[in-house]
Order: structure tokens, then C-alpha cells, then sequence
């Protein structure tokens, strides 16, 4: 009888300890953790139903955050009517790690002979989601962009140079850390 009531109390002992530490990690505080970057890439517009003007503007970029390198992929149904555009986007890193967000974009564009130009801007993006090193990421970005092309290769299937900057604030139960160089 004895084994047996100190079992029980070793056993109720265990059950404490146990959620105690799970009541510990559950409670955990979330830590801000900053994004910024610079990227390169292409910007195009591809065909299809998807979007009201019947193509959907599709960026592909790659670049530098002080989080490690990682590629943008981002894409939005383009209106000359309607602004902001709105979009999802995609940080896809070397390590496998993602980030995801949705954004609103405007964008104001010259027209002088020669090249052309257009800033993009968005102050109010959302990170909805990550995985790997950014599971359960949230939080906010902005990006501003410049896109570069020449007079006469505007149309609804030309690409276009895209430079672009990102500023942002990420919340994670754990401080994502910058990847490791190459060795």
C-alpha cells in the first residue's frame, strides 16, 4: 500500500512538473525581430482570368535581408483605374524558411521620352505566416520600388527591371536568426 501512495504522489509530482513547464512555454512572449532588405528583379505580366484586365502582374526578385538571402515572389491584378492593388508576397530563403504576407500597393509612373519610370509604394502589409525558422511569424512591412523599362516596350506581356527595398517588423515566439555564410 505504501508503493503504492508514494507511486500516486511521484506520479502527481510528474503531472505537476509537467504542466508547469507546459504553462511555461505556452506563456512565452513574442519578440520583435526586424526586416529590412534590397532586391533585383524582373517584373511581367502574365495572361488569364484571374484578373479583371486579364493578366496579373507577377514580380520575381532576389536580394539581401539582414535575416540572409532570400527570393520575392509577389503577384497582383493590375487596374489603370483603381488604386492601391492588392497582392500576396513571398520571401522565400536559403534555408528553406518562407515568409508570407498580403499587401496593398500604389504606384505613380512618368512618362518622358527615353526610359520610363514608376514608384511603388506600400505601407500596409501583413506578414500572415511563415515556416521553418519563421513558423508562426506575423507582422507588418512596407516596400518601396522603382520599375525601369524603355519608350514603346510598355504592353500587357513586357517585362520590366524592378528594384525594390523592404521595411518591416516581424513577431515570433523566437528571434529568427541570420543564416549562417557559406563555408
Amino acid at each position: 500500500m505504501r508503493a503504492l501512495r508514494l507511486s500516486l504522489a511521484g506520479t502527481v509530482i510528474l503531472a505537476l512538473l509537467v504542466g508547469a513547464g507546459a504553462v511555461g512555454v505556452s506563456a512565452q512572449a513574442e519578440v520583435s525581430q526586424p526586416l529590412t532588405g534590397l532586391f533585383t528583379g524582373w517584373m511581367h505580366w502574365v495572361p488569364g482570368d484571374a484578373c479583371e484586365a486579364g493578366v496579373t502582374t507577377i514580380t520575381d526578385a532576389q536580394g539581401d535581408t539582414n535575416l540572409g538571402k532570400a527570393i520575392v515572389h509577389s503577384e497582383h491584378c493590375p487596374s489603370m483605374t483603381e488604386a492601391p492593388h492588392s497582392g500576396t508576397s513571398s520571401l522565400y530563403f536559403d534555408d528553406a524558411s518562407t515568409l508570407t504576407g498580403t499587401y496593398q500597393v500604389t504606384c505613380a509612373m512618368s512618362l518622358p521620352e527615353g526610359p520610363s519610370v514608376m514608384t511603388c509604394t506600400s505601407a500596409g502589409g501583413e506578414v500572415t505566416g511563415g515556416t521553418g525558422r519563421f513558423e508562426g511569424a506575423t507582422g507588418t512591412f512596407g516596400f518601396t520600388t522603382v520599375l525601369v523599362w524603355f519608350s514603346g516596350a510598355w504592353g500587357p506581356l513586357v517585362g520590366v527591371d524592378w528594384i525594390g527595398t523592404i521595411d518591416g517588423s516581424l513577431m515570433m515566439a523566437t528571434p529568427a536568426p541570420m543564416e549562417s555564410p557559406a563555408a
